[in-house]
């Protein structure tokens, strides 16, 4: 990456002490409009990329405005959360990369209410990616199907410009655990039909359990005491209070996912003790008196822990699964770490709590890499398309025997019917040939670049700029000169590749 850009302090530092060539890359604090419209406005801050010079962009839009965890979806905040991906979109409406990826929650696929009227924002981002031209492909990508310990499912939306080849799906290289056999989509269309199903396949590797990525961890008690050299992540994002550490030592390690209320309802938690006074002074019927509730329940750790989150509430009846399997806390940085798949050595920069909020913001790791292989993949595919094509389908001169080989086998008899073969095919011959093909070629590629080049687009005075390549932005098409100027670079680099 050449820019980075992030409105959280921590997320920005922490980024950057991470970047292996730090210096080589600008960052930019702030608003992500902020910095568009500097763009748009020609700005020359060095940390405002140049338009028509990025070739990808990735980005993840809020979720809070789309999120299940979110009650008020309504609220002022929680719409402008939500319009942010025409920001994001904005963005590949400004530079024209190659790529463009943006990550979300599944929820982002469901329909919402705006001021009363009904909204699909998923739908309105491939529209308008695709009007601009791009290659859509949306993807479900699930953590522990590609080796992580969480069950973290997000929506991927990918763009690819055109003529590059399009993505494949991120094979799975884990199996799904019990639980995750069950059939799921992003979504469905128009005409009923699912899309982004969830995929089911055979796996070189079992699924990658809680305990089993934390397993070399120290066992650090109810991790009041802070310390630990060698892991010092290893701690709760919060100090919990002597009360909290009382309830927590009631609920048993046995069986394997005891929750509080569970505890309470089966009778282990007698009454009397904290914890039943605590569940006794719970609204009935709410979510945390339930007899599903998931307060202050304990991580199954032959299972996957639970979507890592910007916070860990382990009053909350929905997402309160966040308790050891065997120490009494909650689940700590370090092992929220490893089940995003965070590598040890990396830093985090903040507080605890600000740790765990750029953990819980952030895209599962092996997610992550999992998508960078395939679009490094369609990359090679495009380039290698295009010196294909720049060269022409090569002949296959068969060694032994000097004579053209065609790939339609009927070339014969459908088209040259008694006709014998008297042209010159040996070898020497046909290396000739096509090296005047190419000189052919590059006579006419630097034509088309002489053309381009001397053009000259109608401009203002007041907004005349160099924009290299011999081109002026007009300050009314500056679209079209970006696209001039990368169809420049295009031909100079076809060019290049003819002499090859």
């Amino acid at each position: 990456m050449g820019y980075a850009v992030d409105w959280n302090t921590e997320a920005l530092h922490s980024y950057r002490a991470n970047t292996e060539a730090p210096d080589d890359v600008q960052y930019f604090l702030g608003s992500v409009n902020k910095l568009l419209r500097k763009a748009l406005r020609g700005s020359m801050d060095p940390r405002v990329a140049p338009v028509g010079l990025i070739g990808f962009i990735s980005g993840g839009s809020p979720c809070p405005g789309f999120s299940t965890m979110q009650s008020n979806k309504q609220s002022e905040q929680s719409l402008s959360f939500a319009s942010m991906v025409a920001s994001i979109v904005a963005y590949v409406d400004t530079y024209n990369p190659q790529y463009f990826i943006l990550e979300n929650v599944v929820p982002m696929t469901y329909k919402i209410m705006v001021n009363g009227q009904e909204q699909n924002v998923f739908s309105q981002i491939l529209a308008s990616l695709v009007a601009l031209g791009y290659q859509v492909q949306q993807f479900l990508g699930e953590s522990w199907s590609l080796g992580s310990s969480q069950q973290r499912s997000r929506v991927f939306i990918v763009a690819s410009a055109p003529g590059t080849v399009p993505l494949f799906h991120p094979p799975s290289t884990h199996g799904h655990p019990a639980g995750k056999e069950v059939k799921r989509s992003l979504g469905k269309t128009t005409n009923g039909l699912a899309f982004g199903i969830r995929r089911y396949e055979d796996t070189p590797f079992p699924y990658v359990s809680a305990q089993a990525a934390t397993q070399d961890l120290p066992d650090v008690g109810d991790s009041l005491t802070q310390i630990c050299p060698q892991f010092p992540d290893h701690r709760t994002s919060a100090d919990q209070s002597w009360v909290t550490r009382q309830r927590l030592i009631q609920i048993p390690v046995r069986p394997h996912g005891m929750g509080l209320v569970q505890a309470v309802r089966g009778g282990i938690i007698k009454p009397g003790s904290e914890a039943y006074e605590w569940l006794a002074r719970c609204k009935p019927g709410s979510v945390r008196a339930n007899p599903n509730s998931r307060s202050y329940t304990r991580i199954r750790p032959d299972g996957l822990f639970p979507t890592v989150l910007t916070n860990l509430h382990l009053q909350c009846g929905i997402n309160g699964v966040v308790l050891h399997w065997e120490q009494h806390r909650s689940i700590t940085i370090m092992e929220t770490r490893r089940a995003q798949g965070f590598l040890d050595h990396e830093v985090i920069v903040g507080t605890p709590a600000q740790q765990l909020k750029i953990v819980g913001n952030s895209v599962d790791r092996k997610v992550a890499f999992a998508m960078g292989l395939v679009i490094k993949e369609s990359w090679d595919f495009t380039v290698q398309s295009r010196y294909n094509i720049l060269h022409g389908n090569e002949m296959d001169v068969d060694k032994e025997s000097p004579q053209v080989k065609f790939d339609d086998d009927e070339h014969d008899e459908n088209n040259n019917a008694g006709f014998e073969d008297t042209i010159d095919s040996t070898p020497e011959r046909l290396l000739e040939t096509t090296l005047e093909l190419r000189e052919k070629k590059s006579a006419g590629l630097k034509a088309v670049i002489r053309t381009l080049q001397s053009k000259r687009l109608e401009r203002e005075p007041s907004d005349d700029r160099e924009l290299g390549n011999g081109l002026r932005w007009s300050g009314v098409t500056h679209a079209d000169t970006v696209a001039v100027r990368r169809r420049v670079s295009e031909l100079e680099q076809a060019l290049h590749l003819n002499y090859m």
